[in-house]
């Protein structure tokens, strides 16, 4: 479940740089500054999923 929620948070990130949408249109700057956010928040929750599996 961990790792679903990582790559999801990857793909909404980059669909939010590349459409430069989040339920409202965004100005480039914002839609980068917010896909990026999103996507190293994705990246963060799919190491956190690979240390929980790799414990176990």
């Amino acid at each position: 479940m961990h790792s679903a929620m990582g790559l999801m948070y990857l793909i909404v990130g980059a669909m939010v740089i590349k459409y430069q949408w989040f339920i409202v249109g965004l100005e480039p700057l914002i839609s980068w500054l917010l896909g990026i956010t999103v996507f190293l928040y994705g990246l963060f929750r799919s190491y956190r999923a690979y240390i929980i599996y790799r414990e176990e």
